[in-house]
C-alpha cells in the first residue's frame, strides 16, 4: 500500500513543484529585468553606491523607489565621498546566509508537510483495503509515515535547489556562506513541519469524513494566535492562555527569519532557545504521529 501513498505524494509534490518554479523563474526574470533596464547603466546617476568616509556608511539606490526610475535628480555625493556605479548585483557588498536559504525551504516544507498531514484519514473515506491482505494498522501507518516524510524531504531539497540556481544565474554563487545557525535552521524547520504534520494526523486519523478542512483551519488558528501573544488589553490571564495555546503552534517555534549583518536566526514567540526548540517540535511531532497510528481504525478484512 506504500505506493498507494507515494503516488499521492508524487502529484501533489509535482503540482507544489510547479508553481514554486513559475514563481521562482518570474522573480530571477524580474530581477534581472530591474538590472538590465531599471537603472544599473554606468552612465545612470540613478544607480550608484555612495560611501561616507571616515563612517564607512553605505547608501544605496538602485533605479529609484520600489525598483522604478526615479526622475528626480540624485543629490550630489557629499565632499570625500567615494562614488562607485553600480552595473551588477556583484557591485553590491554581502553574502547570501546559508541558513536564509535554508529557512526559506523550511517554509515551503512546512506548508507541504500539511497538505500531506491527513493521509491516514484519507483512507478512512475509501474502500481500497477491500479484498486485500490483512494489515495491521500500526505497520500500515508507519509506511505511510515513512513515505510522507521522505516527500517533505524532497521538497525541501528541491526548494532549496532553485534557490541555489536563481543565486548562480544572479552571478552570486560564490557569495553562498556557511553561517553558525544554517543547520540549526534547517532542523527548527523541519521539527516545525514534523509537528504539524502529526498534529494534523493525530486529530483526523480516527475520523470516518474528510478531515480536509482541519488544513485550513489549522493555518487560521495558527497564524491567529502569532499576534495574539504580543496582545495584553484583556489581561494577564487572556495573555497566559494564548501562550499556553502557542506551544501547540508550529508557528510559534519558527515564526520568523531574521538576517545580521553574514548570519541568519531564527524567531520566536516562545521563550525558548533554539536547542529547546528543535527538541520540543520533533518530539510533540512522534508522539502526535504515535497517537495518530494507535487512534487510526484496524484495517483488516
Amino acid at each position: 500500500m506504500s505506493l498507494v501513498e507515494y503516488l499521492r505524494v508524487r502529484k501533489a509534490a509535482i503540482i507544489v513543484a510547479i508553481v514554486l518554479t513559475v514563481l521562482v523563474l518570474a522573480n530571477t526574470l524580474s530581477v534581472l529585468w530591474g538590472i538590465h533596464n531599471g537603472g544599473l547603466d554606468p552612465d545612470d546617476s540613478h544607480a550608484h553606491v555612495v560611501t561616507h568616509a571616515p563612517s564607512a556608511t553605505v547608501h544605496i539606490s538602485i533605479g529609484g523607489v520600489a525598483g522604478t526610475r526615479s526622475d528626480a535628480p540624485t543629490p550630489p555625493a557629499a565632499p570625500g565621498a567615494h562614488v562607485k556605479h553600480i552595473t551588477s548585483l556583484r557591485d553590491l557588498n554581502f553574502a547570501v546566509p546559508l541558513g536564509v536559504l535554508f529557512g526559506i525551504a523550511g517554509f515551503v516544507a512546512i506548508a507541504f508537510a500539511t497538505i500531506l498531514g491527513t493521509s491516514l484519514n484519507k483512507e478512512n473515506t475509501l474502500g481500497g483495503f477491500a479484498f486485500t491482505k490483512p494489515i495491521a494498522r500500526e505497520r500500515l501507518a508507519l509506511t505511510y509515515f515513512a513515505v510522507d516524510a521522505g516527500g517533505i524531504v524532497a521538497m525541501f531539497l528541491y526548494v532549496l535547489l532553485f534557490e541555489f540556481i536563481e543565486v548562480a544565474i544572479l552571478g552570486l554563487a560564490d557569495r553562498i556562506a556557511v553561517d553558525a545557525n544554517a543547520f540549526g535552521i534547517a532542523a527548527i524547520s523541519l521539527g516545525a513541519a514534523a509537528m504539524w504534520y502529526g498534529l494534523l494526523q493525530a486529530v483526523t486519523s480516527a475520523m470516518r469524513f474528510s478531515g480536509g478542512m482541519f488544513i485550513g483551519i489549522g493555518w487560521g488558528v495558527f497564524c491567529t494566535l502569532l499576534p495574539l501573544s504580543a496582545f495584553m488589553a484583556l489581561g494577564p490571564v487572556f495573555h497566559t492562555l494564548i501562550m499556553a495555546l502557542n506551544y501547540l503552534n508550529p508557528l510559534a517555534y519558527y515564526s520568523g527569519l531574521d538576517m545580521t549583518g553574514g548570519a541568519a536566526t531564527t524567531s520566536s514567540v516562545l521563550a525558548l532557545g533554539e536547542g529547546a526548540r528543535i527538541a520540543i517540535t520533533w518530539s510533540i511531532g512522534i508522539v502526535a504521529c504515535a497517537v495518530a497510528a494507535l487512534s487510526w481504525k484496524r484495517v483488516e478484512v
